[in-house]
């Protein structure tokens, strides 16, 4: 009896464990993610200098390089030390650092659309066009990566460029297109004309 009673609790305590009913053991990495991005995000409101800023935001992607944050974490860095401290070079060596680290298909995704933004604002055209190139062949540009490029080409002053993305772009300029791209903005398909 003795030994059946210790089996059920050691097959119980196992069974908990697995489904994760014992406290501390539930944290998924996403769920870590989750909390380790909230906690970052009060922290970054409750300092002022920028350099702080910039250093939460790094610890947060050093921990965690690949979650569904990690597109936004990477903006705040070229915010911060790019834009803020005046060192794009340097966010741009970071982001390209935590990009390495990605092996998700969707996170992946979302940094390099990230990425098509800092390099084009940074002027980096070749290696913006690497990164949409390759993502234009898989199908995986909205309308909006194409705008981003489109204003990247104009910042440029590179006309060819914009003229050969606004033909790319120019299937895509519908409401179905933008109602795909931005499904929380409630606009009907008159007011989209």
């Amino acid at each position: 009896m003795l030994n059946r009673l210790l089996i059920f609790l050691v097959l119980g305590a196992v069974a908990l464990t697995a489904w994760g009913g014992v406290a501390g053991a539930a944290d998924t990495p996403e769920e870590a993610a989750d909390e380790a991005y909230k906690k970052a995000m009060t922290a970054r409101r409750a300092v002022e200098p920028i350099e702080e800023r910039l250093a939460i935001t790094k610890k947060f992607l050093d921990e965690f390089p690949e979650s569904k944050h990690t597109a936004n974490a990477i903006s705040a860095v070229v915010y911060y030390q790019g834009n803020a401290l005046d060192d794009m070079d340097g966010a741009i060596a970071y982001a390209e650092s935590i990009r390495a680290k990605i092996t998700d298909p969707g996170i992946a995704e979302a940094v390099d659309k990230e990425l098509i933004v800092v390099y084009g604002e940074a002027g980096k055209m070749d290696k913006m066009l690497a990164i949409a190139g390759r993502m234009e062949t898989a199908g995986k540009l909205s309308f909006g990566d194409y705008w981003s490029i489109i204003e990247s080409g104009m910042q440029a002053e590179d006309w060819k460029l914009v003229r050969d993305y606004c033909v790319k772009a120019k299937g895509m300029a519908n409401a179905e297109t933008f109602k795909s791209d931005y499904p929380d903005y409630e606009m009907s398909d008159d007011e989209l004309k």
